[in-house]
């Protein structure tokens, strides 16, 4: 059988689409293989991972800059909860990845010689300790009050200098508290406070301070700690109070409450006023932002602590 010249042409048309399907359909293929191929082989040296975790951090990085610039957008609360669980999941697992792939540090015990006589090793610190007092307590909240906070700051700051180590001070302070006292009245806004206290109390270490400072603000002692760990404390509590479900009456609707937090460190031979004047910096530099905002005096600079 004979093929006509039309038909010819429509069996080589269909020939050549059919082809160029396919080669569209394996290079989107190909295309999602890809990450998971290069990751595969970079599994197989430290230093490749290392790489490709740098180049998946900075894709990230740019992502959420694009974020924080797309215009008249909003995130919904689905979104904003996702956002915050992936983020506190990658923090975690980032930190533990870097302690454990991190040598210990060489000890005066570890160190030996082979020539002469070792030097004699200074004197070790006092370890760190301190006792808390927790009275007065704050009738609403249960928690010590700013008498109480300030008492303890100074045995705090004494005993850091003997140690000698460094401690950090937070102010936590809730978002637009008349606000709410107006949309949901007086004893609503009572109950946002002593919620709001006791996800404190769950999101800091065993070994912090919670206290009453003001009204709508609670102050946070976190001795014997560095920068790093400091800002993951408060990062923990930022979270923790921003996706709890705040309700007014427990069959009722879900109220968003969040808080604005200032950081600073405090390091041996520095003074008391100008800790707390640190603090009260990066407190306000958190409040000017904006909602869920963390701001953190490291004692050289005010750094934002973005949630990612």
């Amino acid at each position: 059988m004979s093929f006509s010249l039309l038909q010819l042409s429509l069996l080589c048309g269909t020939a050549a689409l059919s082809a160029a399907v396919l080669g569209f359909v394996a290079g989107w293929q190909y295309g999602r293989a890809e990450p998971a191929r290069t990751l595969a082989r970079a599994r197989r040296h430290l230093s490749g991972l290392v790489d490709a975790l740098l180049e998946t951090m900075q894709q990230a990085e740019s992502l959420s800059a694009a974020l924080g610039r797309f215009p008249n957008g909003r995130l919904s609360t689905d979104q904003t909860e996702k956002i915050d669980r992936r983020r506190s999941r990658l923090f975690s697992v980032l930190a533990d990845a870097v302690k454990s792939l991190t040598p210990a540090p060489v000890t005066e015990d570890d160190e030996t010689t082979s020539t002469g006589p070792t030097a004699k090793p200074s004197p070790k610190p006092e370890p760190f300790a301190v006792e808390w007092v927790r009275e007065p307590v704050c009738d609403r909240t249960e928690l010590p009050t700013r008498g109480a906070f300030e008492t303890n700051l100074a045995n705090l700051f004494d005993s850091a200098n003997r140690a000698p180590t460094s401690f950090g001070v937070m102010l936590v302070e809730i978002d637009k508290l008349d606000g709410l006292k107006q949309r949901f009245g007086p004893a609503a806004a009572d109950t946002f406070v002593r919620t709001t206290g006791r996800m404190l109390l769950h999101g800091v270490r065993d070994q912090d301070l919670v206290c009453r400072y003001t009204q709508d603000t609670f102050a946070v002692l976190i001795p014997d700690v560095g920068p790093e760990a400091a800002e993951q404390v408060a990062c923990t509590v930022r979270d923790t109070i921003r996706q709890h479900r705040f309700h007014v009456e427990p069959t009722g609707p879900e109220v968003l409450v969040t808080t604005s937090l200032g950081l600073a460190l405090c390091h041996p031979g520095e003074n008391l006023p100008l800790l707390l004047g640190r603090v009260g910096d990066a407190l306000r530099r958190s409040r000017k932002r904006g909602r869920n905002q963390l701001h953190l005096h490291d004692g050289q600079s005010v750094n934002r602590c973005v949630s990612a």
